[in-house]
């Protein structure tokens, strides 16, 4: 490798990589939460260019045109992020090492109950259809992924005449089998199951992993439980999908005010894009000023109600105090 490629390493220092609907936002999560309250200066994405890096590794092995492998180098070489989580990196984990050198570690992530895992992409397949060209008949579904065609496992015309279920099937196998075949590229590598995410020791590993030590442990952490979108228009889900998507159902049982907090800090951040029209939301979500005003106004409204009621419970709180120490 030349002088100019080892000068231009990437930042990026771990990859964990599944199938999809098997923990990454999860992880992702716990990565973010390790980095804040170690204080460390890191930076971590779920399912950075997963759709990208799944269309150009298949349109390769359909052309092989090289354009689409410099497609993939450059989005490893430009990925901003410390660790990335997701689905879309088991079939080109060569290039990872290749482009990040020695350094890189990689987290095979597997969910070890088959048919759930299974059944649970069937379900993201329907809702999401874009992202899974060769699986779904939807028109839609325009983000190409790797099938068994490609490797020499099934002719076109046999994968067709596959049920959905057979397909994702094949999809869960390869994607393991291809995480399996390329670990060994990687100097320090481990697997985590979806099922025990939350046990203390994979919650240690994951902190070495990230910081270096586990002196700061993420907490347990459940979050992108599935939405069921049925009866909701195809332009809604998206904004459901990040609503939804880091609420942590761990977090939420244990902790009483955790929603009152993540809903606000959404909303606030939502507003924010659709005032500043940025990237992070659809064209179908901007509002006129005046809509965004009317919100603003009525969100108000509600949040200064609700303080006089919890100041209220203030004072109950601290009247009920008052009468037990002299009763």
């Amino acid at each position: 490798m030349s002088t100019e490629s080892h000068a231009a390493r990437p930042r990026l220092r771990l990859v964990i990589a599944g199938t999809g609907r098997d923990g990454t936002a999860s992880l992702s999560h716990m990565i973010r939460k390790l980095f804040e309250d170690a204080g460390a200066d890191g930076s971590v994405m779920h399912e950075y260019a997963s759709r990208e890096f799944l269309h150009a590794h298949a349109s390769f092995l359909e052309t092989r045109d090289p354009q689409w492998t410099v497609e993939i180098r450059r989005l490893i070489d430009d990925c901003p992020h410390d660790c990335i989580v997701g689905a879309g990196y088991a079939p080109i984990l060569p290039v990872f090492a290749e482009r990040c050198g020695p350094g890189l570690k990689l987290v095979h992530l597997r969910r070890l109950d088959r048919t759930r895992a299974i059944a649970s992409l069937v379900e993201n397949c329907a809702f999401f259809p874009k992202a899974y060209g060769y699986y779904s008949d939807d028109l839609a579904a325009t983000t190409k992924r790797m099938a068994a065609f490609h490797y020499g496992e099934a002719t076109p015309e046999g994968w067709r005449q596959r049920s959905q279920t057979e397909k994702l099937a094949w999809y869960f196998d390869k994607t393991h089998a291809l995480i399996e075949e390329h670990k060994h590229l990687f100097w320090q590598h481990v697997e985590f199951h979806t099922e025990h995410l939350d046990d203390e020791g994979t919650r240690k590993t994951l902190a070495e992993l990230v910081l270096g030590h586990s002196r700061v442990v993420a907490k347990p952490t459940h979050v992108n439980a599935h939405v069921n979108f049925t009866g909701l228009p195809e332009d809604r889900r998206p904004k459901l999908q990040w609503l939804m998507g880091q609420l942590n159902l761990h977090q939420v049982a244990y902790d009483d005010v955790h929603p009152i907090e993540y809903f606000v800090n959404a909303y606030i951040a939502w507003s924010g894009y659709q005032i500043g029209r940025t990237p992070h939301i659809g064209p179908q979500y901007y509002k006129s000023p005046e809509e965004i005003s009317a919100d603003l106004a009525r969100a108000e409204e509600i949040l200064g109600r609700h303080i006089k009621d919890i100041q209220s419970l203030k004072a109950m709180l601290a009247e009920k105090n008052a009468s037990d120490r002299t009763g």
